[in-house]
């Protein structure tokens, strides 16, 4: 068996799930610091890396992953059973509470800068132009890494690369 013991557990334990920092903390007697990995899928997706990477310094981890739900100070759209601001919420008062080493974010950017996914909803609940997607999609990171740089919490962000709209096959 080549897995390690890391491997999806925080798919299985800390995705689309209530959020219990106890359950969803690994590395727990590690003494050098934290990491807080939180967004939407991505975060699941980077969680095995970040958790042993985390380890290999000395550093626990803390991962909270909400499908369609990515860490931003604006709610998204979307059908979904969850309440994403509440959540967002949650996530960023426990790391201004917990003061981690690192929070990295980890959102799959493209999935809310492209019409018909899941986009980013205005403040005030106005209509959604396609030409200020992506400047939402900004508003809403950058609200989230302000508060936290404030509390001179360090960020990282984790993206997904760029998704061209059409590749030859096969698909690379």
């Amino acid at each position: 068996d080549t897995s390690s013991q890391y491997d999806h557990v925080a798919y299985e334990f800390c995705t689309d799930k209530e959020f219990d920092p106890e359950l969803c903390t690994w590395n727990e007697g590690e003494k050098l610091g934290q990491v807080l990995l939180a967004g939407d899928s991505m975060a699941y997706a980077a969680a095995d890396g970040v958790i042993e990477a985390a380890r290999m310094l000395g550093m626990s981890t803390v991962v909270s992953s909400l499908s369609g739900c990515g860490l931003l100070s604006l709610d998204t759209t979307g059908a979904k059973p969850y309440d994403c601001p509440t959540r967002q919420r949650e996530i960023i008062d426990f790391a201004l509470k917990t003061k981690p080493d690192a929070v990295l974010i980890a959102n799959l950017s493209s999935g809310y800068v492209n019409p018909g996914w899941r986009n980013v909803i205005p403040e005030n609940a106005g209509p959604i132009h396609i030409s200020s997607i992506s400047s939402l999609y900004e508003e809403g990171l950058s609200g989230v890494v302000k508060e936290l740089y404030e509390e001179e919490i360090p960020v990282i962000i984790v993206q997904n690369i760029p998704q061209p709209d059409l590749v030859q096959a096969p698909p690379s």
